[in-house]
């Protein structure tokens, strides 16, 4: 799609014709028959995905979508940015030239996605998975009759 050219009097991207049919059918149909693939077959991928702690972030990523932004991302970021500082005090008083484990930035994404799933993973076990359970026992929800398993349409009056 990238190689595309750009038809005239066109835009790029989903103004495109061609864009507009990859997005709405071929993306669409592509990750249907990847889906159906995953729940009919047995693969790698399937033995992966189904993994108990797998299973577990899947859970508990409603929280890390709730948490990732704002106040906890500035607590990650100035705590990592306070624990370089630390350790670089540290290396000086030492007398070591080393570097801080803390000085890279995509090591700190890592440490801040891990902290973060950490936290989720908490978050959830602890406040959304018991109320969600007692939400689900409790009167506070709406609960179906029991049907009756007999035909009981001729006792009805039009």
């Amino acid at each position: 799609m990238s190689t595309l050219t750009i038809p005239k009097g066109y835009e790029a991207g989903l103004h495109n014709p061609w864009g507009i049919i990859t997005n709405n059918y071929l993306l669409a149909t592509s990750i249907a028959i990847f889906f159906y693939g995953l729940l009919t077959e047995t693969t790698l991928l399937k033995k992966f995905l189904a993994h108990p702690f797998i299973e577990l972030l899947g859970k508990s990523s409603y929280i890390f979508y709730l948490i990732h932004l704002g106040f906890m991302y500035n607590f990650i970021h100035q705590g990592m940015n306070s624990l370089n500082d630390y350790v670089f005090e540290l290396y000086d008083k030492w007398g070591v030239d080393w570097h801080s484990p803390f000085e890279y930035d995509s090591l700190n994404l890592l440490y801040a996605f891990i902290v973060l799933n950490m936290v989720s993973i908490t978050l959830f076990k602890l406040i959304e998975e018991p109320l969600n359970h007692y939400i689900r026992k409790s009167d506070f929800l709406i609960k179906n009759q029991a049907r009756n398993p007999e035909n009981e349409s001729a006792k009805i009056k039009a």
